[in-house]
């Protein structure tokens, strides 16, 4: 198990802001860091959603990370971290045993959400290039959704008030406004109902 204070800070980007940046960090002909296949849960009462959580089944190539995410505002996130050896095919309903860290257990627990009680919502995968940087990391994203994709640039921080103020000037340079995007979560859900 593993917990941590994730600050981020995130814009979303049309497709040549995209195409703009990976040029900028000459990554156009390079294949992503990280490929990431996303499930979320949730109960059909939306009751994580309503206390501004969610539980994701992130899969990699060969492992997987079940992670609470419980919003404190706009840019802090506590997360709650699961780590497991090996993929893990996502179901429509999460099963027994599969969550056994304790820290996921006892916030469901708190918040009277039992695991049996928590169906698969969204499905998003993207891919991801990252760039290291002296206050944080910045991470380049193109996510795919049922039925939309959209772009994305992150910063991931333990300098939330130095990053903001180079997030803000790296970003003016490209003629890209500050305005923190939503969740991928956030966005699928918009993007589903969209659709229907």
């Amino acid at each position: 198990m593993a917990f941590e204070l994730e600050q981020e800070l995130k814009v979303l980007l049309t497709e040549d802001q995209f195409k703009q940046l990976l040029l900028h960090w000459q990554l156009d002909n390079q294949q992503p860091n990280i490929k990431q296949h996303n499930t979320y849960y949730d109960t059909t009462d939306s009751a994580l959603k309503e206390i501004d959580a969610a539980l994701r089944l992130r899969n990699f190539e060969t492992s997987s990370v079940w992670t609470i995410k419980h919003r404190q505002n706009e840019f802090q996130s506590h997360e709650y971290h699961q780590t497991n050896p090996t993929t893990l095919i996502p179901k429509h309903n999460i099963e027994v045993g599969a969550i056994y860290d304790e820290q996921l257990l006892r916030f469901l627990s708190q918040n009277a959400i039992k695991i049996e009680d928590l169906k698969q919502t969204y499905d998003i995968k993207t891919s991801r290039w990252l760039i290291p940087v002296s206050f944080g990391e910045f991470a380049l994203d193109h996510s795919v959704y049922s039925n939309a994709e959209d772009y994305e640039l992150e910063l991931e921080t333990t300098q939330l008030i130095e990053a903001t103020t180079e997030f803000k000037h790296f970003i003016e340079q490209f003629g890209i406004q500050m305005k923190q995007a939503e969740t991928k979560l956030s966005r699928a859900s918009k993007y589903y109902k969209l659709s229907y």
